[in-house]
């Protein structure tokens, strides 16, 4: 009797998970590839007012709302969530692709998309504010950290007490395996279209209201002020095993409070990231040029980078002209010689890059010499391959040199090994009671720009 009981109890139990707590099952897993174009309610559980409505749709004839029939309410929190995990353990690169339009008050109210590999630690992952109009669009967001994971996804609306607007729209929403590849070398300017292809978005936008070159540029802050929680990832994994001296550069400008721009690199197709380099300023910075050396990558085969911000606010990161591609090789430097108290001369190796523009001289006090030093001097004949420094200011001191090649493309390469060599000192003593006419000024360390004159 007992083991009767027993059984109806767990029975019951089964019963009540199954048909009254669907939210909790966790004990199996939606199938990856993932594809829901929103016909049903089977895959989501909804807080608040999200409803499956056929009033609109991306494609027929239902989609996901908010607040449907009308506004969304005031100081709203409410959420749209896969009812179990997706399984990714057999994913590679997971791309998440869903439709949307939304017509929110801007930076009062959010939409925001999350995920999550255990159900209660939530990550953002996309951020949207404002109004699309009528036209759906598509978004895509680049889930390859979580390949080998179990994943929720939700969609979350937060608002504030005033001001309330028609809301949320969802269609089409599936999480699906990026095959995409990425030609070495790689050129965007962002002008055409099909610059929307190169990149995996997020909240990024290409837009026209800035640029460095041409029309159009990315930018983190599509509405006027950045966004936070979303990256510009590179869509297709890059191959550099045929790679000799491979440089990323890029110009941007950008303004931030209280975090940083960061770009970043994997080398195993977006699983793991490292830093390349943070930028964080304050004032709105005109438009530069950074290049980074990507030749500790040579020989991989599944690199991606990145673009991605945790600021808090701030008018954003706009970023144009992205090149990856190989610079010049380094040449040789041979130690200085015929020097004297200012001036020594130097030479190096002829380089034989296709791209070679021009090659450009570097001077130092300390060692450590890089395109931030003195630039001595700018030689535009690739057979020139030695210059004389007659301007050096301090007699007795060393100085550090290294050479530089500028190519066609406007890389340029690590440079050259750097030497180094003092200047003479060529001082004779002056004896006790002795006397100079200044005549040969062989008993002064005339640094300059101190010399004789017959003035």
């Amino acid at each position: 009797m007992r083991r009767v009981y027993r059984l109806l109890v767990l029975f019951a139990v089964v019963l009540f998970v199954t048909f009254f707590l669907p939210s909790v099952q966790m004990g199996w897993a939606l199938d990856f590839p993932f594809v829901d174009q929103m016909e049903s309610t089977d895959n989501w559980t909804a807080t608040g007012n999200w409803t499956l409505v056929e009033s609109d749709y991306h494609s027929e004839s239902h989609c996901y709302t908010d607040s449907p029939g009308g506004a969304y309410g005031a100081n709203e929190n409410i959420t749209l969530t896969t009812k179990t995990a997706i399984d990714l353990s057999s994913a590679n690169r997971p791309l998440l692709e869903f439709w949307h339009r939304y017509n929110l008050e801007e930076y009062r109210d959010f939409a925001y998309v999350e995920v999550s590999t255990n159900g209660s630690n939530w990550e953002r992952v996309f951020t949207a504010t404002g109004y699309t109009g009528d036209q759906w669009i598509k978004e895509r967001i680049d889930l390859s950290e979580y390949a080998g994971e179990s994943l929720y996804v939700r969609f979350r609306l937060v608002t504030n007490g005033s001001i309330e607007y028609d809301g949320w729209y969802i269609d089409d929403v599936s999480v699906v395996e990026n095959t995409a590849t990425t030609s070495y070398p790689f050129f965007d300017d962002m002008e055409s279209e099909a610059s929307e292809l190169n990149w995996i978005a997020s909240s990024w936008k290409r837009t026209n209201k800035d640029s460095y070159s041409g029309t159009y540029c990315w930018t983190d802050s599509p509405n006027g002020s950045t966004l936070r929680h979303s990256s510009l990832v590179l869509a297709g994994v890059i191959d550099l095993s045929s790679a000799t001296n491979p440089q990323l550069s890029f110009w941007h400008q950008f303004q931030s409070y209280s975090g940083y721009y960061i770009v970043q690199i994997s080398h195993d197709g977006g699983h793991n990231w490292e830093d390349l380099a943070r930028y964080s300023s304050q004032q709105k910075t005109g438009w530069r040029k950074e290049q980074i050396d990507l030749s500790p990558y040579v020989g991989l085969s599944s690199v991606v980078v990145r673009f991605t911000t945790n600021c808090q606010s701030g008018d954003g990161w706009y970023i144009d002209d992205v090149r990856i591609s190989d610079g010049c090789p380094n040449v040789t430097l041979d130690l200085p010689f015929n020097i004297t108290e200012h001036s020594m001369e130097l030479s190096w190796s002829e380089s034989d890059c296709p791209d070679f523009a021009q090659y450009e001289v570097y001077r130092d006090t300390e060692p450590g010499v890089s395109l931030s030093s003195e630039r001595v001097a700018v030689i535009t004949d690739r057979s020139v391959t030695s210059f004389t420094d007659t301007n050096i200011p301090r007699a007795g001191t060393t100085y550090y040199y290294k050479v530089f090649i500028l190519d066609t493309e406007g890389l340029y390469n690590q440079g050259s090994n750097e030497v180094d060599a003092a200047t003479a000192w060529g001082i004779t003593d002056i004896p006790i009671g002795g006397s100079d006419d200044m005549e040969s000024g062989d008993r002064w360390g005339n640094d300059q720009p101190w010399s004789l004159t017959d003035q």
